[in-house]
This record gives C-alpha cells, sequence and structure tokens, in this order.
C-alpha cells in the first residue's frame, strides 16, 4: 500500500532529521550572536535581524516552495538543492568579515531552509492523507530535538575552534540535508494524478483558444493577485485581521526569545556554555507540547484557540518572572522550558487556529497562507526589538519583559474576539 505507511515512513525519517538540522541551526545562532557581535562590531539589533531573516524568509515563500512537490520531478531535486543553499549559506557567513556579507549568507540560508522544508510537508501530506496527524507528530518533534541537541554542540565549537570555524562545522551538518533529500520520492499514484490535474488546468497551448492579447492578460492578471496572495480574505471573514495581528505579535516574540535566550542569560552573569543549555531546556519543553497537542486536539480534550490562550498567559508570566530570576540559573531553566514550550508550538498551530476561527476549508486554506508573511514579518521586527532594548539600557531584561506585555495582548485579544463572535450571532 502506498499511502499511510510504506515508503512514507522513511519520507517522515528524511523529514525528522531535516527538520532537526535546521530548526537547531537556527536556534544555535543565538549562541553565535555575542561572538559574532564582538568580531564585527556591528549594533545588535541589526545583526538580531539579519538572524531572524534567515527562518523569516521560510515563512515568506513556504506557500511557493511548497508547489515543488506536485511538479514532475517532484520534491527530491528541491530539498537536495535546499541542502546545498545551506552548506554556501553558513560557509559565506563563515568568512563574513562585514554585517553585508552575513547578510547574504543568511539570504542563502533562509532559501535553503525554504526549498527544503515546505517541499518536504506536501509529500508527507500526500503519502499519509488520513493519518498526517500521526506523521506529523512524529516528524515535528524533529525541531525539538535539534533545539536541545545543535546549540550546545556549537557553543562546544565555538570554544574549541573560535565562531567561524564552528559555523563552518555547522555548515557541514546542514549538507546532510541533501541526504535526506536523496530518499525522497512521491507516491507514484497520488503525484501522477496531480500532475494530470495541472495538465489539464493547463491549457495556455491549446491551439483552439482564441487569443487573448497582452494587455488583456496583465489585467486579468492584475485583478487575480488579491485572491492569489489570500488579500480578499479581508472582505471574506474580516474578523481574522485580530489573527494576523496575533501571528505577527506571536512572530516578534518567537523570533526574539530563540535569538535572545543566550545572550540574555550571558549578561545575567551566566556561564556561556551553562548558557548554552537553556536551549535544551527550552527544546525538552518544546518537545512535549510538540508531542501532547496534536491527540489533546484530535480528541477534544482542548481546543486549538483554548492551548493558545493557555500557552501565551504561561509565555507571560515565565517572561514576567524573568526579571526578577537575576542570576538563579535552576529558576532560569524553568522559564526556558515554559517558554519553549509556549513559543515552539506557534508555528504549529497556525493551521488548526484558522480551522476554528474560519471554518470552512478554503477561506482556512487562504487565512493559513496569509498567515505565515505576518508571521515572518513579526520574526523580522522580532530581531531589531530585542536587539535595541539591548543597545538603550545594555541588558535583555526589559524587553523580555516586554515580549511578557505582547504575550498578554495576545491572550486578551483572543478572549475578546471570541466573546464578540458570540455576541453578535
Amino acid at each position: 500500500m502506498e499511502t499511510d505507511g510504506g515508503y512514507g515512513w522513511v519520507v517522515v525519517f528524511a523529514t525528522f532529521f531535516t527538520t532537526l538540522i535546521e530548526f537547531g541551526t537556527f536556534k544555535s545562532l543565538s549562541v553565535f550572536l555575542t561572538p559574532v557581535h564582538e568580531t564585527l562590531e556591528c549594533p545588535v539589533s541589526n545583526l538580531g535581524t539579519v538572524f531572524a531573516m534567515s527562518h523569516a524568509i521560510c515563512y515568506i515563500v513556504a506557500p511557493l516552495s511548497g508547489k515543488a512537490a506536485t511538479t514532475r520531478c517532484g520534491s527530491r531535486p528541491f530539498v537536495m538543492a535546499g541542502g546545498v543553499c545551506n552548506l554556501a549559506g553558513l560557509l559565506v557567513c563563515s568568512s563574513s568579515t562585514s554585517i553585508g556579507l552575513l547578510f547574504v549568507g543568511m539570504t542563502l540560508l533562509g532559501i535553503g531552509f525554504t526549498m527544503s522544508y515546505a517541499p518536504l510537508m506536501i509529500t508527507v501530506v500526500m503519502y499519509f492523507p488520513t493519518r498526517f496527524a500521526l506523521a506529523n507528530g512524529v516528524l515535528s518533534t524533529g525541531a525539538a530535538v535539534g533545539m536541545m541537541v545543535i546549540p550546545p554542540l556549537v557553543e562546544l565549537l565555538i570554544k574549541t575552534y573560535g565562531w567561524p570555524n564552528a559555523m563552518a562545522v555547522l555548515a557541514a551538518v546542514n549538507f546532510n540535508v541533501t541526504a535526506c533529500g536523496a530518499l525522497v520520492r512521491p507516491p507514484l499514484g497520488t503525484h501522477q494524478r496531480l500532475i494530470n490535474a495541472a495538465d489539464e488546468a493547463d491549457t495556455s497551448t491549446d491551439p483552439n483558444l482564441p487569443h487573448i492579447s497582452l494587455l488583456r492578460s496583465v489585467v486579468v492578471f492584475l485583478k487575480d493577485i488579491p485572491e492569489k496572495l489570500s488579500l480578499d480574505i479581508f472582505i471574506l471573514a474580516p474578523a481574522y485581521s485580530v489573527y494576523l495581528l496575533i501571528w505577527f505579535l506571536n512572530g516578534v516574540i518567537f523570533s526574539a526569545w530563540l535569538i535572545y535566550l543566550i545572550p540574555h542569560a550571558i549578561s545575567k552573569g551566566i556561564d556561556a556554555r551553562l548558557a548554552s543549555f537553556l536551549a535544551t531546556a527550552g527544546g525538552i519543553g518544546n518537545l512535549v507540547v510538540r508531542v501532547v497537542h496534536g491527540p489533546a486536539i484530535d480528541r477534544g480534550l482542548i481546543t486549538a484557540l483554548k492551548l493558545l490562550i493557555l500557552l501565551s498567559v504561561l509565555n507571560a508570566i515565565a517572561f514576567f518572572v524573568d526579571m526578577v530570576s537575576y542570576d538563579y540559573y535552576h529558576v532560569l531553566v524553568i522559564l526556558a522550558i515554559v517558554n519553549g514550550a509556549a513559543v515552539g508550538i506557534i508555528g504549529v498551530v497556525v493551521m488548526p487556529v484558522a480551522q476554528e476561527v474560519l471554518i470552512e476549508p478554503d477561506l482556512s486554506v487562504k487565512g493559513y497562507l496569509l498567515s505565515l508573511p505576518i508571521l515572518a514579518l513579526g520574526e523580522l521586527c522580532g530581531g531589531v526589538f530585542a536587539g535595541a532594548f539591548y543597545e538603550m539600557i545594555g541588558n535583555y531584561n526589559l524587553a523580555f519583559v516586554s515580549l511578557g506585555g505582547l504575550s498578554t495582548v495576545i491572550a486578551i485579544a483572543i478572549i475578546a474576539e471570541r466573546t464578540y463572535a458570540v455576541w453578535s450571532k
């Protein structure tokens, strides 16, 4: 049997290790921030923005790159090319002598993330049309494991070889994404049906069709832009604008916490090696929630919106407590576990939340596709946000308290929108 098992588990295995490597790499940028800042002598906010861009690009381009899985050649060449881009990007970063060259390297890395992640996810959907929740639960734990394992190893490499050589080693690790891509092949039946559907839809080569002028083609294209970009959701479901704001704020929190967690601990006086293990603690919290949330939502134990409210409240409490945690390492570990659970699940619940709020499948897909670039925009702002606070006052305490305030706003906004939705019926 070709779907819901069989070779699909090989694809799940490849996706697991791809997310482990790529998400672990993104989290390890937090370890690189301090030594890179000292070498390049650039503003922390600029450096944080460049680091955040690598992950933001993935969300911005994901709706387009995901279509690679439905082309004639399938996902394999795209995933393998993504591994090459990861290698090239990190090698450029390792030889950077300026923020401009680092920008080029991080752009290549972001393109690599995009070319590998989205096509793999679509291929997994093809293999598991009815058991996707199970497959997704397995592969999504790769991000949490990468978050736990790679940052401490990177800290050890930096201490042993220096940050440029450590980044070169990380580039070699990322090249393994190419090997994961080589394992991928689409389920033949499903893949062929998608290709046939695309061929039937493409009537541009039909000689019997009347000639369409270039001007008219441009006009039709421009008229379709709002629908193609899912912007018509502002008319079809204006209330979803609240959730777009929520995803923007979540993007700010996600990026700021991931990039600045370790520098924040170091600024409190924590040893760099111990600070790197806070990423491991965050990965533990992330792993637990990723494993539990799917079955809990599927069985009706909690809705996606209630889960998002709960995690936002816990996130806010952890950020507020951070202000008075000083240099108590064990307290910081506990806070990292809570933040890791809340922050790490953000990208995973975008689709379940869209389905719960918008209900109709077509609208849910539009909401999901529009939410991703909004989330990415928030990630870019998060890189600037915490870095700017550090430049003003010399530490990250106020930045992390502000993240707690944003988490509080998110919880209040969801409750207010749901209350209004009930009253307006």
